[in-house]
């Protein structure tokens, strides 16, 4: 997940935030780069979901990817 997140924020930062940056670059982040992250992230979290916490905090990992989706 670490590096999920960190792909992501570079990944953002060069689409965003870098003079050099292309439209190109924005559309690749959010058609490519931003879904595969999250169906990765949610495979990853999936375990933690139901093994960690069998008393519902589930919606915790399910909160979290819901906000992942909008970015």
């Amino acid at each position: 997940m670490i590096e999920e997140l960190s792909m992501l924020c570079c990944a953002w930062k060069t689409a965003y935030l870098w003079e050099g940056a292309a439209a190109r670059d924005a559309s690749d982040y959010l058609d490519r780069l931003l879904p595969g992250a999250i169906a990765r992230a949610a495979v990853r979290l999936r375990p933690c979901a139901q093994t960690h916490y069998p008393d519902g905090a589930r919606r915790l990992v399910d909160r979290t990817l819901a906000e992942l989706r909008p970015l």
